[in-house]
């Protein structure tokens, strides 16, 4: 595949990460607006234990919605690297810019994986800030 071919499945698994973020952000904030503490834990859990997608595929191939955030990811990771090795616009880059975006991809990553265990609604924030400062740093990235 092309540079340009990787380029592209690169920045739309990078809109589909921030949309992934956005939601659990979303869903984080009017849970805990809507409902008691300990019942917005509750159907927080319940979110995160949903299997995605509903009815397309049956139940045991399906992921649960925690677990889209790790397919997003692993995807990101696929279609960055060979952009980092085959000549494209970020081809040999170093520095603080990509140490940074690193460090966020796994905090990221370190953040889904929680939330795929014990969710929590600060995790929600967590990938969310993780998501927008991945996007910062890949901004820098020349």
């Amino acid at each position: 595949m092309s540079r340009f071919g990787f380029l592209y499945l690169h920045l739309v698994g990078a809109v589909l990460l921030t949309g992934y973020a956005l939601f659990w952000v979303v869903m984080a904030g009017a849970l805990a607006v809507a409902t008691r503490r300990d019942e917005a834990a509750r159907l927080f859990g319940v979110v995160a234990a949903t299997r995605w997608p509903p009815a397309l595929l049956p139940r045991r191939w399906r992921l649960t919605l925690a677990g889209v955030g790790t397919a997003i990811l692993a995807w990101l990771v696929a279609t960055g690297g060979p952009l980092m090795h085959q000549g494209g616009p970020h081809a040999g880059v170093t520095g603080p810019a990509l140490a940074l975006k690193l460090g966020f991809v796994g905090l990221f990553g370190a953040g889904n994986l929680l939330l795929m265990v014990r969710p929590a609604p600060w995790l929600a924030y967590l990938n969310g800030f993780a998501a927008l400062g991945t996007l910062v740093a890949s901004a820098f990235l020349r």
